[in-house]
């Protein structure tokens, strides 16, 4: 099975600013969450095989506190990046022009100024499932994203 887990809450996260590539760490309660998701899957008595993650710095936490309570090391893959927002990366989400929500919405391959479009994201990510697809459907794999 590939198992999808989301990194931990950082102060970006609650401050409602909109995140993407920026590199910052998980808060306090992100480092709860992870270490929550963690204790469930190293509880499950079937640790995963593998655990793959984003490299960014909230990604690598949630991954690493999973990977201690199941005894294995976390891998990298750069297709599990966030979106790239570009211009927009740690904008307030409230203060995000309307026009570029209405642009994401009715467009996928619309890019943000210096950013990347959700097709080419949908691209990246897709061909990482599909790596990993065949040793999922034999044994566990986390991969850890955003």
């Amino acid at each position: 099975m590939l198992i999808l887990a989301r990194h931990g809450r950082t102060t970006a996260n609650a401050q409602r600013l909109l995140l993407g590539r920026m590199d910052l760490p998980l808060d306090e309660l992100g480092h709860t969450q992870a270490a929550a998701v963690g204790a469930a899957l190293g509880a499950s008595g079937d640790a995963p095989a593998r655990i793959v993650a984003s490299p960014l710095l909230r990604t690598r936490a949630t991954a690493e506190a999973i990977a201690a309570r199941c005894g294995l090391t976390v891998e990298f893959d750069e297709r599990f990046l966030e979106v790239d927002y570009g211009e927009y990366d740690g904008a307030p989400l409230a203060e995000v022009p309307h026009e570029v929500w209405q642009h994401w919405r009715t467009n996928i391959g619309w890019v943000p100024p210096g950013g990347e479009s959700l097709a080419a994201v949908g691209e990246r990510v897709r061909a990482a499932c599909q790596d990993y697809a065949e040793e999922a459907a034999e044994r566990d794999v986390v991969i850890v994203t955003h």
